[in-house]
């Protein structure tokens, strides 16, 4: 007898799997090549999936280690945010059986290969992550049941390849963006290079947007090499210029989809622009920050967007609350925090009732007879998603709002509230899982900012911008549901959990 745990690397059985296992590995990779062979470039994607998960297998099984590649994982998350602003995602490499190569994927799948290698070979990198993720709670909860209630989803779908395809998009460009600025963000200094690398590849997208503006179409249009020119109404629709048909204004997209695209990322802008002009930066950083306010308006008045102005009000509305707050708690003798609290409320309901009464206040905000087409269009969306909201309430699946609403297969579908999609695609729970994550940042960092000592790191003073930027967002995302901004808001939440579990920590120390 061969007692535990000892084998008998002699009994029949062993000696059997010798011989069986190769072979039946070799039908298995026979059959499966053969049936690549007859299927390929058609069914690329589907093949692909074993290799994947043995890809995933490989990874799980590394051993573990603390030299792990954190630096190539930066790097690719960094290209991320620049190619996510400055590179159209309309233009991309089309091969046959495969989706569009477009310069997120490039960027997002390998930074999330490096994240997955961090992960899973390293529990000092985990431990990181975890605890700086703590920070916010209940905020890694949350995003952890998202995630799972979106899978719950796939059965419902009308398409599961779709939305599976869409799920491992927003898994690796959202989740994994969002897990690598925990790591990244709790460095010192990274906040405020990054919020810096944002504002500033801002400025290419505004020079862009007004060269545009000018020409009345867009700049790259007809200069598109073959290589890169996507055969789709989508990508062919981005190419050619918008202009409002009531008004005949044209609308400047620049490196974005649409003017939509452009008016909300711009908006975002807004708090971090004002962040530098009133922080203590050096002299040349405040008055870029200044200049960048108004031209940042400029910008977004080219797009002629109403979310654009609506997110560039918030921005400034919400920041100079958020700073007043702070600084009168910090500083409870200081006379213009005092001043701005006290006379918040009676400036807001004076701008509430100027929108209300002054026409072109009004139209600027809430829009007029050109803009009364997309108002209407808005309401009858809302009761077109209600029914089937109420038919099924846990959810159709990714990328499935559209369908669901009732759209034809040959209609153009554009839902425009991102509310709307997210009830439709994941249902009751997901909708509150989904405002429940901004929520709750959004109140943590308020009072991380409270209640945290008195402030020798200004670093932690970028609250005050990401909290306006998330507060803007949400009000956007009410009346715009692309989602293609996501990365770079999931990588600010990301950045606000980072500097609240600094923030936590100073004040537990002190």
């Amino acid at each position: 007898m061969v007692l535990r745990p000892y084998v008998d690397l002699h009994s029949r059985w062993r000696l059997a799997a010798r011989f069986l296992v190769p072979a039946g590995l070799g039908l298995v990779c026979l059959v499966y090549g053969f049936f690549f062979a007859i299927t390929a470039p058609f069914l690329i994607i589907p093949m692909a999936a074993p290799v994947a998960v043995l890809a995933l297998l490989s990874i799980w099984a590394l051993p573990q280690t603390n030299t792990i590649p954190t630096k190539p994982m930066e790097l690719f998350f960094s290209a991320l945010l620049v190619g996510l602003v400055l590179w159209p995602n309309y233009l991309a490499l089309t091969l046959p059986g495969l989706p569009w190569i477009t310069m997120i994927r490039l960027t997002a799948f390998p930074m999330a290969f490096f994240l997955l290698i961090c992960m899973s070979a390293s529990p000092e990198f985990r431990d990181k992550v975890l605890t700086t993720g703590r920070g916010a709670p209940p905020i890694l909860q949350i995003m952890l049941l998202y995630s799972i209630n979106a899978c719950i989803t796939l059965p419902f779908s009308h398409n599961i390849g779709f939305s599976l395809n869409g799920l491992i998009l927003q898994q690796t460009n959202w989740i994994g963006a969002f897990i690598a600025a925990l790591f990244i963000f709790r460095i010192p200094g990274r906040a405020e290079r990054y919020a810096g690398l944002l504002l500033m590849l801002a400025i290419p997208v505004a020079i862009v947007a007004a060269l545009e503006f000018q020409e009345q179409h867009v700049l790259w249009a007809g200069h598109v090499p073959n290589f890169l020119r996507v055969q789709d109404p989508s990508a062919e629709g981005a190419l050619m210029g918008s202009v409002r048909g009531a008004t005949g204004q044209y609308r400047a997209k620049a490196t974005f989809p649409g003017p939509l695209g452009l008016a909300e990322f711009m908006s975002l802008m807004t708090p971090f622009a004002l962040h530098w002009a009133v922080g203590r930066f050096p002299l040349a950083q405040r008055l870029l920050g200044l200049v960048m306010i108004p031209i940042v308006y400029v910008i977004v008045r080219t797009t002629d967007a109403r979310l654009g102005v609506l997110g560039y009000l918030i921005s400034i509305l919400t920041y100079v609350l958020f700073w007043s707050l702070i600084r009168w708690r910090q500083r409870i003798n200081d006379l213009v925090s005092a001043v701005l609290i006290y006379a918040y409320p009676a400036a807001f309901l004076t701008m509430l009732g100027l929108s209300m009464v002054v026409h072109k206040i009004h139209v600027l905000i809430f829009g007029g007879g050109a803009q009364s087409a997309s108002n209407i269009q808005r309401q009858e969306q809302y009761r077109m998603a209600l029914p089937s909201l109420l038919k099924n309430p846990i959810g159709h699946g990714t990328n499935m709002a559209g369908v669901a609403m009732g759209y034809g297969a040959s209609d153009f579908i554009a839902v425009d509230s991102y509310y709307i999609s997210v009830a439709l695609d994941y249902g009751v729970v997901g909708l509150i899982l989904y405002v429940g994550m901004f929520v709750v940042v959004i109140a943590s960092a308020i009072s991380a900012m409270l209640h945290f000592t008195r402030g020798e790191d200004r670093e932690l003073t970028m609250l005050i911008p990401l909290a306006a930027c998330l507060s803007a967002f949400m009000m956007i995302r009410g009346v715009f549901a692309q989602p293609d901004i996501h990365p770079m808001i999931f990588t600010l939440l990301g950045m606000a959990v980072a500097l609240i579990a600094r923030a936590r920590s100073k004040t537990i120390s002190a």
